[in-house]
């Protein structure tokens, strides 16, 4: 199953990556969600290689996971995989200029079952795939809207 959201970002492309790629907010997101994450390697600032484990509830279950950076190209995009349960979870970042002050960010993740019990848990996501779809791209965009907004006032 995959999901993408691209969505215009009035504000210049270093500015909106230094911001979507600060992974120590997404950890702290994920805590104020009732989620536990760490990261698990020595390095001093995320990039290739970097890795995170934790727990978090998704759909009334709890999952475990783990994940590394596997692509870090600032201020272009990065990609992530992460594996729970037999399902692969990738996920890409892109970030490109479209003028001075403004650009195009996509956003594109990717379940991917590894074993039947895997394609078991995902396949009422498959069914439901128009809504979550459509809760991927509203989240996305509201995430960007605050992105840009913080730029803004700065």
């Amino acid at each position: 199953m995959k999901v993408a959201s691209s969505h215009d970002v009035s504000a210049s492309q270093e500015a909106v990556f230094e911001r979507i790629s600060d992974f120590d907010r997404f950890e702290a997101m994920i805590g104020s969600a009732g989620g536990q994450v760490a990261r698990s390697d020595k390095g001093a600032t995320p990039g290739v290689g970097s890795e995170w484990s934790g727990d978090v509830t998704f759909g009334g279950r709890s999952w475990t996971f783990n994940g590394v950076v596997e692509a870090f190209d600032p201020p272009s995009g990065y990609r992530t995989r992460g594996k729970s349960s037999g399902v692969v979870i990738e996920v890409e970042v892109a970030c490109t200029a479209s003028g001075p002050e403004r650009c195009q960010v996509t956003v594109t993740a990717q379940l991917i079952a590894k074993s039947i019990a895997a394609r078991l848990l995902l396949k009422p996501l498959q069914l439901a795939e128009g809504s979550i779809t459509e809760r991927f791209h509203r989240r996305v965009g509201a995430f960007l809207k605050e992105v840009e907004q913080e730029i803004a006032t700065t």
